[in-house]
């Protein structure tokens, strides 16, 4: 209706297809991992539905899965079939809880020299398979405390070569212990806001209840 711009003739337009012009879709965020991927999942689900944030969520969790376990559910080729189309879409990894156990086949013992060097490029190459796909936007988060002293200990293991590896890689690495742990860094059900304690862990000791996903 700017009558600075010169009006079309219908003519112009009758070869036009609503379906000629590509339709918009939201950006998606895929959760990928074990069932805490799955959690924070739901967690982000509920916090960009509730700021009205234009995202989709997709879970693509797999409970009790990791990358020790690949008779259980093996990661690598999972996600070389099965990534989105659209590289614009964000990645987000959680992997870990799951795995505090010796690697199948692997005469080595867990936290070993091989072991370590057999994990690290397991993480290797989930994060070689989405970046030759051409993903940029990947996340991978590190993981929280855990109530059990010994599988805690693992995760503090296997932390460092989460942040090795995205350290090398260009690929950013959001570390949750400092956050949700005490000042050792250790499990906590509570966190402190305005001097109100608020329970964000489930009983378990290893998940998060849904506020402290969100």
């Amino acid at each position: 209706s700017n009558p600075r711009l010169p009006m079309k003739k219908p003519s112009e337009f009758e070869d036009f297809s609503y379906q000629d012009v590509p339709m918009k879709q939201n950006r998606q965020v895929v959760f990928l991992g074990d069932s805490l991927a799955q959690g924070y999942a739901l967690g982000f689900k509920i916090a960009v539905r509730k700021q009205e944030i234009p995202l989709i969520t997709i879970d693509e969790g797999k409970q009790s899965s990791g990358l020790v376990r690949h008779d259980f559910f093996d990661w690598p080729s999972y996600l070389g079939n099965n990534l989105p189309q659209n590289r614009d879409d964000c990645l987000v990894f959680h992997f870990g809880a799951n795995d505090d156990k010796p690697i199948p086949g692997l005469t080595a013992r867990l936290r070993s020299p091989d072991w370590s060097q057999t994990y690290e490029k397991r993480v290797r190459d989930i994060i070689q398979i989405v970046q030759e796909k051409g993903f940029y936007c990947v996340l991978w988060l590190g993981p929280a405390p855990d109530k059990d002293v010994d599988r805690d200990q693992h995760l503090r293991f296997v932390e460092k070569i989460y942040q090795r590896v995205m350290r090398d890689n260009g690929v950013d690495y959001l570390p949750l212990r400092g956050r949700y742990g005490d000042q050792e860094g250790n499990f906590q059900y509570d966190i402190i806001e305005n001097n109100i304690p608020i329970r964000i862990r489930s009983k378990d000791g290893s998940h998060f209840n849904i506020r402290g996903y969100k």
